[in-house]
């Protein structure tokens, strides 16, 4: 007992030998944590004259806000549009498999459906704080049926809908309550929008437009009316044009109500948005740019059909599409994943890349005291933890190296957190584009996205192969481009290669590793049962 308090008084966590990413800036501070929020050290030792209970000495790593995604259709087979009898459990599985990647908080989305599946499914998923448990939900996302036939994307074209004379009373027919939602994603163009838009802000609901036609002028009236969030930007919209740049313009408006900030979602998995196009969003509004997923229920589950709402999807390789034809549908990487890539992409700041998928989506949901942020009296939840050397300083794993869930063996585990690079793999020459191919077992199979990122130019920091959620034995095989150098000297050519016996190993998880070995000039990767 200290300081005549019981012992039914929460633990005082003492994080050392860290940087936290507090105020936009990395500080080379200890982060205190007691019963889930973030402690104010000097009112601990003045006021309450307590020390830590426990200290967790984290390597140097980078301790940062956990991860938000405010539009996530489902993953691991689980499809938040697809009304079972037991849709809580559904939740309850992805919000546990999304820890591992750093997320503490998502929006469960639903994409179009008919009035019956909303119905259904909304009353069972409520708003629910978060834990060792899972991640938390803030609300449910509902995209659509109030959006553009033109722009629709995956979205099915039979149960689009518009608004009707009585407008907010055709939202709430064919949503029903809508006390567990918190975004609605529609197209201003509709007629009758802005009654919506006034109708559902003074609810509290955050109305993001997406999947329109819309131009400047319109987009603006609806940020007047009270919208403040745009969806997937660049996707399911018109194109930037010079004289009328559309929904894209609102970035750079000065239309825009005094004090109002709009935020923009992009999709940072290297398919739907080009690198050009991102570092253009980047640079022209930093402050408002959101991260997400857009994962869809095959996150994790690899090549195949599966389900979105009332389509079916195909995915192959890196890319979802909806069957039978070649529009996207959501996509298939993780958002630590996604992280990584804005990163590298856009070539912006480590605080930049982690407060896009922290504290901007807070913000956007007016969370920013409690959530996205390290601040004293935030929630602690189980952010994600990079390291040991941070994001994009050029630093690699050297072969030999063992990581376990991100984490070279040895250092303190961090519960529910990721180090840099989680389940990723540096090889030390450049991939032949295009050369990247997978062979698995077909009782077993992929559970995971897998992609390349070719960069001829560079030896060791910018060319990767990235493995995320890999679940079963698979084999990725990449044509090199030089073969790997020996140790202290210089690549050679890859046709006069001879095979290495050096593999590197990372650990995924307790029951897995990634053996890589180099031979005649082909990198190939082995995922497979590790030996205890």
């Amino acid at each position: 007992m200290r300081n005549g308090q019981g012992a039914a008084r929460a633990p005082v966590l003492q994080f050392t030998n860290c940087r936290i990413l507090r105020g936009r800036r990395l500080l080379r501070e200890d982060l205190w944590v007691r019963g889930g929020r973030i402690l104010d050290p000097e009112r601990l030792f003045f006021e309450e004259r307590l020390v830590a209970d426990e200290q967790r000495d984290c390597g140097g790593c980078i301790l940062a806000p956990g991860f938000i995604d405010v539009q996530m259709n489902g993953g691991f087979g689980v499809d938040f549009s697809q009304a079972t009898e037991d849709v809580g459990s559904g939740v309850a599985l992805v919000a546990r498999k999304i820890l591992s990647h750093g997320v503490t908080s998502f929006c469960p989305t639903l994409v179009t459906s008919p009035p019956e599946v909303y119905h259904k499914v909304l009353p069972q998923i409520p708003v629910k704080s978060g834990g060792p448990h899972g991640a938390g939900v803030l609300g449910v996302h509902l995209e659509g049926p109030f959006i553009s036939r033109e722009k629709r994307g995956a979205h099915p074209e039979a149960h689009l809908r518009t608004f009707e004379a009585n407008a907010f009373h055709d939202v709430l027919a064919t949503y029903g309550p809508l006390d567990n939602v918190r975004i609605v994603t529609l197209a201003p163009e509709l007629d009758r929008s802005h009654e919506v838009i006034q109708a559902l802000t003074a609810r509290g609901i955050c109305v993001s437009l997406g999947h329109s036609v819309a131009d400047l002028r319109v987009a603006e009236e609806a940020v007047q009316s009270g919208a403040t969030f745009i969806t997937h930007l660049f996707n399911a919209m018109l194109p930037f044009h010079h004289r009328d740049p559309g929904i894209v313009g609102l970035l750079t408006s000065d239309q825009l109500p005094p004090g109002r900030h709009i935020f923009y979602g992009m999709i940072s998995d290297g398919t739907h948005t080009n690198p050009a196009a991102l570092r253009i969003a980047h640079r022209a509004h930093p402050q408002g740019l959101v991260l997400v997923t857009d994962a869809v229920p095959a996150l994790g589950l690899g090549n195949g059909r599966h389900t979105l709402g009332q389509q079916e999807v195909e995915v192959n390789g890196l890319t979802a599409y909806v069957a039978g034809t070649k529009t996207l549908s959501g996509s298939i990487a993780p958002m630590d994943v996604c992280v990584r890539h804005f990163l590298q992409a856009t070539g912006c700041s480590v605080e930049s890349a982690l407060e896009a998928a922290s504290l901007h989506p807070a913000q956007l949901l007016g969370l920013e005291k409690h959530k996205g942020t390290l601040d004293f009296g935030a929630d602690a939840g189980q952010g994600p933890m990079w390291g040991p050397g941070q994001p994009g300083d050029g630093s690699s794993w050297g072969a030999g190296d063992r990581v376990r869930m991100g984490t070279r063996v040895g250092s303190p585990p961090h519960p529910g957190g990721l180090t840099w690079p989680p389940a990723s793999v540096w090889p030390p020459f450049p991939i032949r584009p295009g050369s990247l191919a997978s062979e698995t077992k077909p009782d077993k199979g992929l559970l995971g996205p897998c992609s390349s990122t070719p960069m001829a130019e560079s030896l060791v920091s910018r060319a990767s192969l990235m493995c995320a959620g890999l679940g079963h034995p698979v084999q990725v095989v990449a044509q090199a481009l030089v073969s790997p150098p020996a140790l202290g000297g210089s690549p050679a050519p890859a046709s006069g290669s001879q095979p290495t016996s050096d593999p590197d190993f990372v650990v995924l998880d307790d029951s897995l590793h990634v053996r890589a070995t180099y031979i005649s000039g082909e990198l190939v990767w082995q995922v497979e049962e590790a030996k205890q």
